[in-house]
């Protein structure tokens, strides 16, 4: 599925806004005067929803792993894809930047990062299913990218609620697969409450 950054740029909000699906109704119980407080005593108790969005990327291609390299850079065609993948989610409106220590996904991430003025901000590949659960305390209204493995990206997205088709039979991405694009909303019922996945969509970058 091929997607150009105007594309993108309606996606994610339509999707934000179908999350909105899920909010409770709040039916407003009838009062008498002796009910009501002083206004300055009042209190409101009011659910809000909170909703945010998550952008998964596998890293672009990279360098083969070697016995004396196990943490190989982007090939030319990797470079030339993390590139291609900044200009798509330019308009995505992007306002947190993560990926893993390692080489490849830093160099996916950046070119992106650097556009917005953002800073990739890091998190462990060994521990990417402990990051998983930190973005569901994401602010209301964040759009977050995190560029992370074959291996991890299914298990974020599955941690947070959210499945995806055509694995390997290890349940991973495909080796040879790159342009996976995962978009996860986000969204909880009440303010202080942990975040889950409300859709997912699994698309491409070609």
């Amino acid at each position: 599925m091929k997607l150009t950054a105007l594309v993108l740029a309606g996606l994610l909000p339509m999707a934000a806004a179908l999350s909105t699906l899920a909010a409770p109704a709040i039916k407003a119980e009838p009062t008498t005067a002796q009910d009501q407080e002083p206004a300055s005593k009042a209190t409101t108790r009011k659910a809000t929803t909170r909703r945010a969005t998550v952008i998964f990327l596998r890293h672009a291609e990279a360098l083969p792993r070697t016995d004396g390299n196990q943490n190989p850079h982007l090939n030319d065609l990797g470079k030339a894809r993390a590139k291609i993948q900044a200009k798509t989610l330019a308009a995505a409106g992007v306002t947190r930047v993560f990926a893993t220590e390692l080489h490849r996904t830093q160099e996916t991430a950046t070119p992106l990062a650097e556009s917005l003025g953002l800073k990739v901000e890091q998190y462990r590949a060994s521990n990417s299913k402990a990051f998983a659960n930190t973005l569901r305390d994401l602010k209301d209204g964040e759009v977050a990218l995190v560029v992370g493995h074959s291996n991890t990206v299914p298990v974020m997205v599955k941690v947070l609620g959210g499945e995806l088709a055509g694995l390997d039979k290890k349940g991973y991405l495909p080796d040879t697969q790159h342009n996976h694009m995962i978009v996860q909303v986000l969204s909880s019922a009440e303010q202080g409450e942990a975040m889950r996945a409300l859709q997912t969509l699994d698309l491409r970058i070609n």
